[in-house]
């Protein structure tokens, strides 16, 4: 195995359990990973909520992250659901197509971009006219679906099977390892914003390597310094831009 990020730092921003795996790949190219979750997430709904019972009346289920797909089941089985055979299900990317296999489900539909704004537009040019549609999320989710759906008059309804919030805990070890770390990765818009919340002086002397560009757009706004984007919304991608920009400046 390459050891590319010899000597490099790099900081995993995400949750503690999706960093896992994400360490032992940068670990795999001889980099350093630095794990410092920035945000908390629970699962939370309403269990009473007339959607569980009505489940059956749904056409497809969408689903834009892999949380929304473990908050999704966690409720199935609390409520002791089983899941509609004959609903269609539709996700936004590979991360969360890993997530749903886990349950024995295969997606039939993903975008060719994993962003909500090509998820929106390609099923809507795809012509798909089962509805209604469940839209799955978290409390931080954009509206881009649902305001893309609602224009084109398409019936949906969405729920929230999971809260996201910021880890104010980890405020004094994120400012401290910030500042001796060479990459900063983001995978989420909500990792961003979280990032820019808990730190005050944020530096301009790492990269900051974000997993696609609506996390990077999020990023341009808040004036995030020295950002990169890969070609592909993966973990692996992220890794070849890092490895790339070492290998540049040798």
């Amino acid at each position: 195995m390459s050891h590319s990020l010899r000597g490099k730092s790099v900081l995993i921003t995400r949750e503690e359990q999706q960093a896992e795996v994400f360490a032992k790949q940068i670990e795999s190219f001889g980099g350093k990973p630095m794990v410092v979750p920035l945000l908390s997430i629970q699962y939370k709904s309403d269990v009473n909520s007339p959607i569980w019972m009505q489940l059956k009346k749904y056409r497809w289920i969408f689903f834009t992250s892999s949380n929304g797909v473990h908050g999704f089941f966690h409720y199935l089985h609390h409520l002791g659901i089983k899941f509609p055979s004959d609903i269609k299900v539709g996700i936004v990317g590979s991360k969360t197509k890993l997530a749903l296999n886990e349950y024995g489900l295969k997606p039939d539909f993903i975008p060719s971009i994993f962003d909500a704004e090509t998820m929106a537009k390609e099923f809507i040019e795809n012509d798909h006219r089962e509805q209604p549609i469940l839209i799955v999320r978290g409390n931080l989710s954009r509206e881009i679906i649902p305001n893309e759906f609602s224009y084109h008059n398409i019936s949906f309804d969405t729920i929230d099977v999971y809260e996201t919030t910021y880890r104010y805990e980890a405020k004094h070890e994120l400012e401290k390892t910030i500042k001796n770390v060479d990459f900063v990765t983001l995978t989420s818009p909500s990792t961003v914003m979280a990032l820019m919340e808990l730190v005050e002086d944020i530096p301009s002397s790492c990269d900051y390597i974000c997993i696609g560009t609506t996390t990077e757009a999020k990023a341009e706004k808040l004036k995030l310094p020295n950002r990169h984007v890969p070609s592909e919304f993966t973990t692996d991608a992220m890794i070849e831009v890092m490895i790339d920009l070492v290998e540049e400046r040798m």
